[in-house]
């Protein structure tokens, strides 16, 4: 009954809840009883058996059912204070997705009675699909079924990828002052039955130096990890290796606008027809999240989109044709009907048209600075400037490399002094600019 009252300590006392049981009548001396009538008032207050999609990290225990997939075998490990531990992982799902069941010390050893295709009642924290902290569980004889297409094992896998994007790399400081740095890298992959958009969570940056988008990869010894889209993660013998791969064969494939469905992840191209300036909020730790609205029409249709913090300052256009990979489909209420509106974040990425058939050329113009991304401005454009790590923020420079619409690549700069003629020039560009 402890496990029940886990699902709804956030609501009720422990008193209220036991005199709620009771109120149902169950047999005292029967603990079986007294578990169903348990689980009536759980279910009751809407906590009992979630579907694996709905679940979300919260302050109380999460319950549902689930059917084991595959059992890795388990971990001993020293702690800190030189215990031994254990641990042991079970990929589980349903109809609507899977998740990494997480079993420590005594209760992974009880997993030893587990096998693939036990349905299973789990009560657990949880904090990722790829983390359940399982608390309690029993068998069960419903009926589950796994979704078609998901997740099948947690082993390495290789495949081969179409870069479309390198994300920002962010930084982790663990409860052992050790850093770390994870960078995501996003790909059109041929993983499985079904090809399609993932994301690689790169742990080691050294690996992906040379990577860029527009190339193919094959990503050999990453894992799979349980998430409401295709996701893996480096290990230390992962390797990505240069291919030369017939990029139609990885064609990313997009839906139409008009066929987009709410709450799915969806990947679409076409036209900006609106774009509003960027806005954004200060969140209580100080720090800045940006947003960006607009509206991209296709042939379709049209839906709104809301790009959000590094993808809002992503240097898009009216007029411009993007595809938006893995972009969260809400639904936005109008005045007399409700329609889609995309949102592309952390796990997704915008691509304009152009990157994959850039222009070789030289710019010559001042580095700026916003909201930790780099442009340079030659006086009449503005370019998101990648590379040239060397130049600080106010310098001009004259850098070379290839341009993939308002994307410049630099592959090599230098500082650039003028003489008085071409200051005119450049501040009449300006002005023109400005003025116009």
């Amino acid at each position: 009954m402890r496990a029940y009252y886990a699902l709804v300590d956030d609501i009720l006392s422990w008193d209220e809840f036991e005199e709620k049981v009771y109120s149902l009548n169950p047999d005292p001396e029967d603990e079986e009883s007294e578990n169903i009538a348990a689980a009536g008032v759980a279910e009751e207050l809407g906590r009992l058996h979630r579907k694996i999609s709905g679940l979300r990290a919260g302050p109380t225990l999460s319950s549902f059912f689930c059917k084991v997939i595959e059992k890795e075998p388990v971990v001993r490990f020293n702690r800190q204070d030189k215990s031994e531990g254990l641990l042991e992982k079970v990929l589980a799902g349903d109809e609507t997705g899977e998740v990494t069941l997480v079993f420590w010390d005594e209760k992974a050893l009880a997993c030893g009675e587990l096998n693939a295709g036990d349905v299973l009642e789990i009560a657990g924290r949880f904090k990722s699909l790829s983390n359940v902290a399982v608390v309690d569980l029993r068998r069960s004889d419903a009926c589950v079924n796994l979704r078609e297409g998901g997740l099948k094992s947690l082993q390495p896998c290789s495949f081969n990828a179409l870069v479309l994007e390198t994300g920002k790399t962010i930084s982790y400081e663990s409860k052992d002052n050790v850093i770390s740095s994870k960078t995501p890298l996003f790909v059109y992959c041929d993983f499985g039955e079904n090809p399609g958009f993932a994301r690689i969570n790169v742990w080691n940056e050294g690996i992906i130096k040379d990577i860029s988008a527009g190339i193919t990869l094959r990503v050999s010894d990453v894992l799979p990890k349980p998430s409401r889209f295709r996701e893996f993660s480096t290990t230390g013998t992962s390797v990505f290796s240069l291919i030369s791969f017939q990029k139609q064969s990885l064609k990313p494939h997009v839906s139409k606008i008009s066929s987009v469905n709410p709450c799915d992840y969806a990947s679409v191209s076409g036209e900006i027809t609106g774009l509003d300036s960027l806005s954004g909020y200060t969140r209580d730790d100080g720090s800045v999240l940006y947003l960006r609205k607009g509206v991209l029409s296709d042939e379709t249709g049209s839906a709104a989109f809301v790009f959000w913090g590094e993808k809002a300052l992503a240097p898009v256009f009216e007029g411009d044709k993007v595809s938006v990979y893995n972009a969260l489909v809400k639904t936005q209420k109008g005045l007399s009907c409700s329609y889609p509106e995309i949102h592309a974040g952390y796990n997704s990425c915008i691509v304009p048209e152009t990157p994959f058939n850039g222009v070789r050329t030289s710019i010559t113009g001042t580095v700026v600075e916003f909201a930790g991304t780099r442009y340079i401005l030659d006086g009449g454009e503005r370019y998101l400037l990648k590379g040239a790590d060397d130049a600080i923020c106010g310098e001009d420079i004259k850098a070379s490399g290839m341009l993939y619409g308002h994307i410049f690549r630099a592959d090599s700069a230098e500082p650039v002094c003028y003489d008085i003629r071409e200051i005119k020039e450049r501040l009449s560009l300006m002005n023109k600019s400005l003025s116009g």
